[in-house]
């Protein structure tokens, strides 16, 4: 079932703190669109520009939620998924519903 939510970014975790927002390499605008999820990985795709952006389950490193994500702030909470691509270790940031429950899910070995 796809979800309204917004994209707040992905920052690349090993460069310095102004060189980490990842403009470029296939992803998605920062704004809103549709995510999904299931036991294969995180789905997002932008309102504007139809590009999407998949995290595969098997690359996610860890799933935390916070108040902001680089330079951007909500107040509600944001799901922020680190993840590889690669040998880049990658975070991004997106403001859903239930954000809370998504977590549960992307941690929870075999929950589909």
């Amino acid at each position: 079932m796809r979800n309204p939510g917004f994209y707040a970014g992905t920052l690349r975790m090993e460069q310095p703190w102004y060189q980490r927002s990842a403009r470029h390499g296939g992803f998605p605008e920062k704004g809103p669109g549709e995510y999904w999820y299931d036991y294969k990985g995180f789905y997002f795709v932008g309102e504007k520009s139809n590009r999407g952006l998949v995290i595969p389950a098997e690359s996610v490193v860890e799933v935390k939620l916070a108040f902001w994500h680089a330079f951007f702030f909500s107040s509600k909470r944001i799901l922020k998924i680190v993840w590889r691509s690669g040998g880049e270790r990658l975070s991004s940031g997106f403001v859903i519903e239930h954000a809370g429950e998504v977590r549960q899910a992307l941690t929870t070995r075999g929950w589909a």
